[in-house]
């Protein structure tokens, strides 16, 4: 199935289940209980099945996965829920019978299963990178407020008191206005080489077509995608950035009340098409807010590029305190 038809296809069932009100509305549920379907189960999807389930309160209806190793292992853990390797064909059969659905796929993947459940009006619990694409975030913000839908990205630093204490000392003023921001991630979700050549067969446990989803048809090389490599390419994952610069990013970002930035220049090899850069120095400049400078600057580093150690990171006095603590463990190792 080519992407167009996919795409029409996923659109189409997911009007004709908005337009059938008893399936919209479905059976009356058992009071104060939450059913819930998880489309992708392995991995983090395992994390956030785990997760989700321990409340007494919740009771997992369906379970998706393209990989039948992962909804094998699922399926033990919740004998009562019903099985599908198809998102689509569970949400139209299964619309009456969940409340909230929880999307823990591939990056490419996170867009099209969550509006069609949007479309049902599900709230929708989405694992970041929200999107992959800007304009799918866009159209996702969208139909959520037109629908009034309760909805949240996976995002689990926001919940820490650490978020909490760091936007309390930044909007106090205790530290000052802030002219520079400093974020990096050792991680390297990137990738320099060519794409491979060639293809190998399919396991029998994994719907390849389904994987790829609404991205482009491409043959099945073991080890290069599925089930952990997609991060570091364009067409199904948004690379260390992506991947990691949403948890460091959210703090200071909504801490300091940034909006858009002026501009945005990467320093990095040249694009290849298929693969993330191994190695990004990204700046971005900011207009200044009641918490920041004038104008703010933002410098992004991942893979071998990031810093150990800068001089906007060290606070006041650090050095003098270093020198003493040296001193005197120079003096402590005397006879």
């Amino acid at each position: 199935m080519n992407k167009r038809d996919f795409l029409k296809k996923s659109s189409l069932g997911a009007v004709g289940v908005a337009l059938a009100p008893s399936i919209v509305m479905g059976k009356s549920r058992p009071h104060n209980r939450l059913r819930t379907a998880h489309i992708g189960v392995g991995n983090m999807g395992g994390a956030d099945l785990e997760a989700i389930s321990s409340h007494k309160l919740v009771d997992v209806t369906a379970l998706c996965d393209v990989d039948g190793n992962n909804l094998a292992a699922a399926k033990k853990l919740h004998p009562k829920a019903r099985i599908f390797t198809d998102y689509r064909v569970m949400l139209q059969e299964m619309g009456g019978e969940i409340d909230a659905v929880i999307v823990s796929t591939p990056d490419h993947t996170h867009a099209p299963a969550s509006m069609m459940a949007m479309q049902m009006n599900k709230p929708v619990y989405c694992q970041k990178p929200l999107t992959h694409h800007v304009s799918e975030a866009r159209a996702m913000n969208k139909l959520a407020k037109e629908k009034n839908l309760v909805t949240q990205m996976g995002i689990q630093v926001h919940s820490f008191y650490d978020y909490k204490l760091a936007t309390l000392l930044i909007q106090s003023g205790i530290i000052g206005k802030v002219h520079t921001v400093r974020a990096w991630s050792p991680k390297n979700w990137g990738y320099d080489g060519a794409a491979p050549e060639g293809s190998d067969p399919v396991p029998a446990t994994l719907d390849w077509n389904l994987w790829l989803g609404t991205s482009a048809e491409r043959p099945y090389k073991e080890g290069v995608y599925h089930p952990g490599n997609w991060r570091k390419l364009m067409d199904y994952g948004c690379g260390t950035l992506g991947d990691m610069g949403v948890h460091i990013f959210d703090t200071p970002y909504n801490a300091l009340e940034l909006d858009v930035p002026r501009t945005i220049k990467n320093e990095c090899r040249k694009p290849t098409g298929f693969g993330f850069p191994e190695n990004n120095v990204v700046t971005y400049e900011f207009p200044g807010t009641k918490h920041t400078a004038e104008t703010l600057k933002w410098v992004w580093y991942d893979g071998l590029g990031a810093p150990e150690m800068h001089e906007d990171l060290q606070l006041p006095g650090a050095e003098n305190k270093k020198s003493k603590k040296k001193s005197l463990q120079k003096r402590r190792k005397r006879p």
